[in-house]
């Protein structure tokens, strides 16, 4: 695939996670996806295809009632997508949950076999308490 191509996979992935389209989501995350979320070194996580899907159900379906996510930028070279991105989720209790991340895409054949995301992971822990996969 071309490297827009590529970067056209990754704006669909932002669209279906934040529809909450959980079917397109699926179907654009390879079988043998691995999943890490880089943190400070102690808090790294790596999760695989399924619980990617159960994570982005729970969040649609038990906390979310608003979620935007933008793309700041993206650099796309071979099968790599690199994306800098912002994040504002209003939760169902009412709270505000917002992030900065880095994504490191790779894809093949058309779906995401791998993604590194990074964040504040102690911002994240925090507002999360317990509800990580």
């Amino acid at each position: 695939m071309s490297v827009e191509e590529n970067k056209e996979v990754v704006r669909r992935l932002f669209t279906a996670q934040v529809k909450g389209d959980l079917d397109t989501l699926a179907n654009l995350l390879a079988d043998d996806l691995a999943w890490q979320y880089m943190g400070n070194g102690t808090q790294d996580v790596t999760i695989n295809k399924d619980q990617a899907v159960a994570m982005h159900r729970r969040m649609r379906e038990g906390w979310i009632e608003a979620w935007v996510k933008n793309i700041v930028g993206m650099i796309a070279e071979g099968d790599g997508v690199a994306v800098e991105a912002t994040n504002r989720m209003k939760m169902k209790d009412g709270r505000i949950y917002e992030q900065r991340y880095h994504y490191v895409y790779i894809i093949k054949n058309g779906k995401i076999s791998a993604v590194r995301e990074y964040l504040d992971t102690d911002h994240a822990k925090r507002f999360f308490e317990n509800r990580f996969p």
